[in-house]
């Protein structure tokens, strides 16, 4: 009987210690599906327009007495360190826009309207250096609304001061959407972020409302420079490309 029941305890301990160990061994992560990214072979062709020319910026002669307020007065350097100053003031008979007024070598530039009239506040007009297509300018954007923005670009690094670009389209970003190494300056509108892309193409300066070029309700840029297409009849579907010098290549995504 000692035997027996010496046996059976043996039995029940591995039998225990075999469950147990079972019971602790991790169980394998799931396998996540393998996705593959391929590009349309040839790219699609976009009808890009030429922008505004460059214009000198014409002289005040009148300041300050034009300014009924100065609103935000914003010190700056060009390349060569001359001193640069901006005013932006509103004027006595417009309740409108609020105008913009450039210092540079002791004369003073008209910069144009730069910001509806009730958005005086100091966050909501940025003034500062950037640096554009290679070329020096001075940035000024203003609200317009409470989704909406205008940018001057300034070209300061010759004599006389120009307009580069003026951007109404959205607010804008920065970046290399088309990779050829310079950044492109990209404004977004809507809550889709609907985007129009600004770029310097050989000796001129054009733009692209990708949305229209595609016949889709938005088109949207990610911070990966992926655009992403859809409409609003079929919100699920969304379509991807890559913008490239030589044009648009579709993305496509294959599990």
């Amino acid at each position: 009987m000692k035997r027996h029941g010496i046996v059976l305890i043996l039995v029940t301990v591995i039998v225990a210690g075999c469950q147990s160990t079972a019971q602790s061994l991790p169980e394998p992560p799931p396998q996540q599906p393998s996705t593959v990214t391929t590009e349309s072979a040839s790219p699609l062709t976009l009808n890009w327009q030429k922008a505004a020319e460059p214009a000198p910026l014409k002289t005040i002669e009148d300041w300050p007495q034009r300014a009924d307020r100065v609103v935000k007065t914003t010190s700056l350097s060009s390349p060569e360190n001359a001193p640069l100053t901006v005013h932006i003031y509103a004027k006595a008979e417009d309740e409108e826009w609020l105008w913009a007024a450039l210092t540079k070598d002791d004369t003073v530039y008209d910069i144009g309207a730069v910001a509806g009239y009730g958005y005086d506040q100091d966050d909501q007009l940025l003034v500062e250096m950037h640096d554009l297509f290679s070329t020096s300018t001075v940035r000024i954007t203003g609200a317009v609304g409470a989704a909406a923005s205008i940018t001057h670009y300034v070209d300061v690094s010759e004599a006389e001061p120009i307009l580069l670009l003026m951007v109404d389209t959205g607010h804008v970003m920065h970046q290399d959407v088309d990779g050829d190494g310079q950044a492109e300056v990209v404004a977004s509108s809507g809550t889709a972020g609907d985007a129009t892309v600004y770029r310097q193409h050989g000796d001129r300066l054009e733009w692209l409302w990708l949305s229209d070029s595609l016949q889709a309700d938005y088109a949207r840029i990610t911070p990966e420079d992926i655009i992403e297409v859809g409409t609003w009849a079929n919100s699920a579907e969304i379509e991807r490309y890559r913008l490239g010098p030589e044009g648009l290549f579709k993305i496509e995504v294959h599990n």
